[in-house]
């Protein structure tokens, strides 16, 4: 028997101890990491590919190393204002690849392009998915990345912008046409126009366009609102229009003479204009000290005859007063 076995008779007698079973097929035991018949399958298809029939088996596994799919970025931060946008996908091969988002709610993903679109806060993974084709066959047929969403800010960098006018008092009659005291402003806030006494003067809200009515005071106001992209730290601007009756604008004079230069200067003014007025009609002869004083040329300080009292800018000029310098 043992010639016909081709085996010694010692090992026959070995298998005799344990109840003569025959040994030969190999151990008994069990293989953990054994291959299926379906990855026994795969591989003999593999290996007798077009592809890979000429390689060796270590030439077919350094192949299969640089074949899979993988996201360059596996984790991506997006707000609810930004626009749609693909994470770019490496892959080896020909195989197909489809793309889904596990919470449509947050992104959805188009399942060919893999074009992510934003939809609302919140975290959702996009899986890239390949599948084998004719030549290629992947090994790991998934790539993901996680996206997380979150609300856009909506706080803009506003830029500062202003509102004047160059002029802050104007003198009409009742006679005037209507006006516009230019508002120099900055940005693009919307201004409205507003007057604290019609009796006086209206204003076009939208144009700012004055138009006389009776003699007296008013405040012409302007106020800016923030814009977009404008804000105002001062929202508004105002100037004061006063408005006499055509007898009251009668233009009176004043005579002042230096006592030292022997200069004689004669002043016209109208009815309710103050010495601020007269310092701002003849720049080059009255200047004002301090805010407080009004000086004449180089000889001295404006007075009243009648007190000795030096004169205050905002003094109205009085046509029964006498004024000297000293």
């Amino acid at each position: 028997m043992c010639k016909y076995l081709d085996i010694s008779s010692r090992t026959i007698q070995r298998w005799r101890k344990n109840g003569l079973t025959d040994k030969r097929k190999g151990a008994s035991k069990v293989v953990p990491k054994k291959l299926s018949e379906e990855e026994v399958s795969t591989i003999y298809k593999l290996l007798c590919s077009n592809e890979y029939k000429e390689m060796t088996p270590a030439e077919v596994f350094n192949s299969l190393l640089d074949k899979g799919i993988y996201h360059a970025t596996t984790t991506v931060s997006k707000t609810t204002d930004d626009t749609a946008f693909t994470n770019e996908l490496t892959k080896t091969g020909d195989g197909t690849v489809t793309y889904a988002s596990s919470k449509t709610d947050v992104a959805t993903v188009n399942e060919t392009t893999g074009e992510v679109t934003i939809v609302a806060t919140g975290e959702t993974v996009i899986t890239a998915t390949v599948a084998d084709s004719d030549t290629y066959t992947y090994a790991t047929k998934t790539a993901s990345y996680t996206l997380t969403v979150t609300a856009a800010d909506t706080t803009q960098q506003k830029s500062a912008g202003s509102i004047s006018y160059a002029t802050t008092t104007v003198s009409k009659t009742t006679d005037d046409a209507a006006f516009t005291n230019e508002l120099t402003k900055t940005g693009d806030g919307t201004v409205s126009y507003a007057s604290d006494n019609t009796a006086v003067a209206t204003v076009n809200a939208s144009t700012g366009e004055v138009t006389i009515v009776g003699a007296g005071t008013a405040t012409i106001t302007a106020t800016v609102a923030d814009s977009a992209s404008y804000t105002y730290a001062i929202k508004t601007a105002s100037y004061t229009v006063t408005v006499v009756t055509e007898q009251q604008a009668t233009t009176y004079s004043i005579t002042l003479t230096g006592p030292y230069s022997n200069f004689t200067l004669v002043m016209e003014y109208q009815e309710g204009d103050t010495w601020n007025d007269m310092a701002t009609k003849y720049p080059d002869y009255i200047k004002i000290y301090s805010n407080k004083y009004l000086g004449f040329y180089t000889d001295g300080f404006i007075c009243d005859e009648a007190t000795g009292n030096k004169v205050l800018p905002t003094a109205v000029i009085d046509s029964n007063k006498t004024y000297k310098i000293e």
